[in-house]
């Protein structure tokens, strides 16, 4: 009796080994889902990059606005007008080439101290 029972067996395995229907279907949709995470995880870190150098851009452009100023007095007969001026101080970041291509944006500084992660 054990005979039929391990023929039905085999023929059962044999018959799920050659079957192809379904796991090809699955094996291409879970490549397909790790190729599109990794895709969508390079997408957003290359935007995170951009979107801090654009942030540093605008930064170093607000900051080159020279804001002094100044104006002559003037003399009438029956008064008189005295003159001003303002001076704009430099940043601290107002320097040449400040932000180079690839480099991390100019002007923005992070610090965080580095964290014990096995602390619990």
């Amino acid at each position: 009796m054990g005979k039929p029972i391990d023929m039905k067996l085999k023929s059962t395995l044999r018959a799920l080994w050659q079957c192809e229907q379904g796991i090809i279907i699955t094996s291409e949709f879970v490549v397909l889902s790790a190729l599109l995470m990794l895709g969508v995880i390079v997408g957003a870190t290359t935007y995170r990059d951009q979107l801090m150098q654009e942030f540093g851009d605008a930064a170093i452009s607000v900051s080159a606005v020279n804001q002094s100023y100044s104006y002559a007095g003037t003399e009438r007969d029956v008064g008189f007008s005295a003159g001003g001026e303002y001076v704009d101080n430099s940043d601290f970041c107002d320097e040449l080439n400040v932000d180079p291509i690839d480099a991390a944006p100019g002007c923005i500084v992070i610090d965080a101290p580095p964290s014990n992660e096995q602390a619990q």
